[in-house]
């Protein structure tokens, strides 16, 4: 297996958002890899975070074909892509993808975001018929391995998600500008994309801090299923997408998170609709590609922030975490073995039926001499210890 890494790690938002896979991008390139003989199968993983392509192939060319493919379709030039992506292979890219499964390489350790996002990107390429056994066997184990490591350790019971740290920022800035001034009793966030996964976080998480006299404004893509999402919580009030500027004036806090490729947000359009220009405002962007205009940090009393920005913010709540990476990344250890000697003996048995016919024939002793003949002192023992405990 192949993994082609494009991610937060090594590669800014701007970039990042050049490289996002829409549907119709998945779907090319589906009907790309159907025709290439050399390419097995393929999972795409695409995110706010990372742009991942996982596929099978025993021709090591496929990795420039595949790389081909990407720069083709997405319009950018060979040196871009290389100059961020990074490529694994074999056992390196198999580890990476258990990684990546229990949030050990994601920007906020242990979120578990990440976990859902992998299983739908592989039922999504299984529906296409794009996964071949070498990717069942390997995504399968890298899910449940991250379940193992739910159970066993403290990784994701100390959790501190985009949306936390977004929800901290929005408190923090509320405290520092609200406090002794004559808006002290009215607080309003606007937050665009309310209905879709990164922004329905964003707003539970704002909600759950109990923010006396806040209001929370969402706009979604469909007007009722947002006022049924969001019935529950008196703080939310819900408003129709085409007229989220007419609350540009009132908010303190104005959030995007939406899926969109047009800006929700332009400068020229935000500074039509203030008139207080003396209130201090917070613009969060959330969004890969961004949401909001970056000139709108140039109005008086505007601070900007976009999904990077948060990336300091997760480091600092992650030395908790780190401990526990340790017994992580011994049960991915473990977990990738198993998945690779399944692998490799699934492969053996079907490669040579007649050679398992043959030993079927053959006696205990003979096989133990040959064993005996091909392993160090250690290995063997090893084995001996295994039929020891068998018989």
């Amino acid at each position: 297996m192949y993994c082609i890494s494009i991610s937060h790690k090594n590669t800014p938002a701007d970039i990042r958002a050049l490289f996002a896979l829409s549907e119709e991008d998945l779907l090319k390139l589906f009907n790309q890899v159907r025709w290439n003989e050399n390419i097995s199968g393929i999972v795409c993983l695409s995110t706010c975070n990372r742009c991942e392509i996982f596929f099978t192939s025993r021709d090591e060319g496929s990795v420039r074909c595949m790389e081909n493919y990407i720069t083709e379709n997405k319009g950018v030039s060979m040196e871009l892509l290389l100059s961020h992506c990074l490529v694994y292979s074999g056992k390196s890219a198999v580890r990476h993808l258990y990684k990546v499964c229990a949030g050990m390489d994601s920007m906020v350790l242990g979120e578990v975001e990440i976990l859902r996002q992998v299983k739908e990107a592989y039922l999504y390429a299984s529906q296409y018929g794009m996964t071949d056994t070498e990717l069942n066997v390997i995504f399968q184990g890298a899910l449940n391995s991250a379940k193992t490591i739910t159970t066993e350790t403290r990784m994701t019971k100390l959790p501190v998600s985009i949306g936390t740290l977004t929800a901290r920022k929005v408190v923090s800035f509320l405290n520092d500008v609200k406090t002794g001034d004559k808006y002290a009793e009215d607080k309003y966030v606007l937050v665009v994309g309310a209905s879709g996964k990164i922004g329905n976080i964003v707003v539970r998480d704002i909600a759950d801090f109990n923010i006396p006299g806040l209001k929370i404004i969402c706009t979604g893509r469909n007007h009722k299923t947002l006022s049924e999402k969001y019935e529950n919580i008196d703080s939310v009030i819900v408003c129709d997408y085409k007229n989220r500027y007419d609350y540009v004036d009132r908010a303190d806090v104005l959030i995007s998170a939406t899926s969109s490729p047009h800006y929700t947000f332009t400068a020229e359009r935000v500074r039509e609709n203030l008139t207080d220009t003396d209130r201090k405002r917070l613009f969060i962007d959330l969004a890969v590609p961004k949401d909001i205009d970056r000139e709108v940090s140039n109005i008086d009393n505007t601070e900007y922030v976009d999904i990077d920005y948060f990336k300091s913010l997760a480091w600092e709540n992650n030395d908790e975490k780190l401990s526990e990476m340790k017994k992580a990344a011994m049960i991915i250890d473990e977990k990738v073995d198993e998945a690779l000697k399944s692998l490799a003996f699934t492969s053996f048995r079907k490669e040579n039926e007649v050679s398992m016919d043959l030993l079927s024939g053959k006696s205990a002793d003979w096989l133990l001499y040959r064993i005996r003949d091909g392993l160090d002192y250690d290995e063997f023992e090893k084995v001996l210890n295994i039929i020891k405990n068998e018989v």
